[in-house]
């Protein structure tokens, strides 16, 4: 199945309480080939929606009334009978700092979208969350998700000064690492977050 199929067939779901930002979201999707979004403003709504519906991907934004988008991720992640357990969750937001995205990791989510977005940002977290990301585990409380476990103690590591983790032991040979990406497009390990303009963000986000 070409990613064409995949993006054609896939169902999302879309939560942010901003109208003009549910238009975009509606306008880069179908410009993607996704034939099935459905856009929601309320949070309780977007919950009886995937629970009732087998939603492949939800994009969802951080600020909203009543509840915020982690809360509604970490809910979900352990939500009993949701139509389908294995749909990937993405962060819609401007705030890419360590405040926001380590709650944000711990609730489940599979990436991070930094706005101002584009289509082709957009099209790179929808193919790594539908086809690229790795199997889910199960958590204490329910919990059933990405494991966020190495991205977290990333995170502690450079909070603390460390740039790259200490080996503790001789490792075999191995092969070259793929080129790195550019600086528009860096990514914590085990978290999709794209930064637009590094100049924005706290330097904790970027990892040599």
């Amino acid at each position: 199945m070409t990613i064409v199929d995949t993006f054609a067939r896939a169902r999302v779901a879309v939560l942010d309480d901003n109208r003009n930002f549910q238009n975009l979201m509606r306008t880069l999707l179908r410009q993607l080939g996704f034939r099935r979004v459905e856009v929601f403003g309320d949070p309780a709504d977007a919950l009886t929606h995937v629970t009732e519906v087998g939603v492949d991907i939800a994009f969802v934004g951080l600020v909203m009334p009543r509840q915020n988008g982690i809360e509604w991720v970490r809910r979900v992640r352990r939500l009993v009978g949701i139509a389908n357990p294995d749909m990937a969750i993405v962060m819609v937001s401007g705030l890419a700092v360590r405040a926001v995205l380590e709650p944000a990791v711990a609730a489940g989510v599979d990436g991070f979208l930094v706005k101002p977005l584009s289509a082709d940002a957009l099209a790179r977290h929808a193919r790594h969350a539908l086809v690229e990301r790795d199997a889910y585990v199960a958590g204490a409380d329910g919990y059933w998700g990405p494991d966020s476990r190495e991205t977290r103690l990333r995170l502690h590591r450079i909070e603390h000064g460390e740039r790259r983790p200490r080996p503790t032991f001789v490792a075999p040979p191995s092969p070259p690492p793929p080129a790195r990406r550019p600086d528009h497009a860096l990514t914590l390990p085990g978290l999709d977050v794209e930064i637009v303009d590094r100049t924005r963000y706290h330097d904790a986000l970027f990892i040599d």
